[in-house]
Parts: C-alpha cells; sequence; structure tokens
C-alpha cells in the first residue's frame, strides 16, 4: 500500500499512535508516583494506595488516543474544527489540568514534609521541571485557538514535541547510574557487585549443602 500510495496503512498508523499514548500514560503514572514520594523516598511502589490514580491515568490515555485517531482521520479533513473544542478535548484538557495540580502539589507537601537531605534534592532540581509534562496540554491548546487552522499542527506539535523531549531528557539524565543513586531510594543490595572470590565461595559452599544428604 505504501509503495503504491505513498501512505502507510491505517492498522500501522493506529499500532504506532497506540505506542506512543502508552509511553505518555506510563510517563505520567511515573511522575505521579514520584509525587507521592514513590521512588524517591521510599524503594518500593505502594500499587495498592494508588490503584485510583493509575485508573485515571489509564482512562485519560483511552480517551487521548480516541481523539488522536479522530483526529487523524479522513472524517476530519474537510473540517477545521479545533480538537480541544470538542467536549471530549474539552475534559481531557480539564483532566490533564488536574493532573498537573495533583503533580504540583503532591511534590510541595512531600518536599515540605520531608528531612532527608536525598528527596530534597530531586524536588527542589527536578521537580519543577519535570512539571512542564502536564503543563504541555494546556499550554497547546492555548495555542491552537490563537492559531489559524492551517498553522496549528505545525506550531502546536513543535511546541508538544519539544516540551515532552525535555521532560523525557530530565528523566533520562536522573536515571544514570552514578546519579539515580543519590537522588532515587534504591535496593541497595540488589545493585553491589559480588567479587569472584564470593561468588567461588557461595557456590562451594552450595555443592556442601547438596552433597551433605548423601554422605
Amino acid at each position: 500500500a505504501y509503495m503504491s500510495t505513498g501512505e502507510a496503512s491505517n492498522r500501522l498508523a493506529l499500532i504506532a499512535r497506540g505506542g506512543i499514548v502508552a509511553g505518555k500514560t506510563l510517563v505520567s503514572i511515573l511522575l505521579l508516583l514520584f509525587a507521592h514520594g514513590q521512588c524517591v523516598c521510599s524503594p518500593d511502589i505502594a500499587w495498592r494506595e494508588h490503584r485510583e490514580l493509575v485508573g485515571g491515568l489509564l482512562f485519560f490515555g483511552a480517551l487521548s488516543y480516541g481523539l488522536e485517531t479522530w483526529s487523524d482521520s479522513e472524517m476530519r479533513s474537510t473540517t477545521t474544527e479545533y480538537i480541544y473544542d470538542t467536549r471530549a478535548g474539552m475534559l481531557s484538557v480539564g483532566l490533564d489540568m488536574l493532573y498537573l495540580w495533583l503533580y504540583t502539589s503532591r511534590c510541595w507537601r512531600v518536599y515540605q514534609a520531608e528531612t532527608r537531605l536525598k528527596p530534597k534534592i530531586w524536588y527542589r532540581r527536578y521537580g519543577a521541571l519535570l512539571a512542564l509534562w502536564f503543563a504541555a496540554l494546556p499550554v497547546v491548546a492555548v495555542l491552537g485557538q490563537l492559531l489559524d487552522p492551517w498553522v496549528r499542527f505545525r506550531w502546536t506539535f513543535i511546541v508538544n514535541g519539544v516540551v515532552h523531549t525535555a521532560a523525557l531528557a530530565v528523566l533520562v539524565y536522573t536515571f544514570q547510574p552514578h546519579l539515580a543513586s543519590k537522588l532515587y531510594e534504591l535496593s541497595t543490595h540488589e545493585y553491589q557487585p559480588v567479587s569472584a572470590e564470593e561468588l567461588d565461595k557461595f557456590l562451594a559452599e552450595d555443592d556442601d549443602d547438596i552433597d551433605a544428604p548423601g554422605a
């Protein structure tokens, strides 16, 4: 189909769109867990305490996927209606603003309550920068209202892409092994290397335990 028409199949486009939306949803879940102190203040994630949060973000991701798929469909090719002027679009922007408020308020609350240096460094240096992730959609929605329909897509795509790239770059930077141990609460025993001597001793003791019952 691509060789004859120059366009990819609708199935591949839907799969690609789904992958992008799924990635954005997972990053949103990760950031809101960080805002609640998970992984930053404690090494484990209390999933049961955040079921509503995760469920809400999954709904938000499904809504975003539906909106973006609809905006790319052939039904939209003859209209200049802005996607965020629709009821579903306004609901999407409203939910994103709610998550922006949740992220900033929880980050500030945890920062104020923490007395340890490591979590305070994370919230002070990187917490505000990562709020850009949730601020992107409201900015794009307002920008789209101000632009003409024939230039709207280009500029909203650029702004959205730059903001999300910057937020992801901050995350990737903080996940570097030499830096992550200084910012996140990790289970250090899982990451400490074992020397060859210690490994040989452990294997020898294990062999002795296996041979003992038959001796």
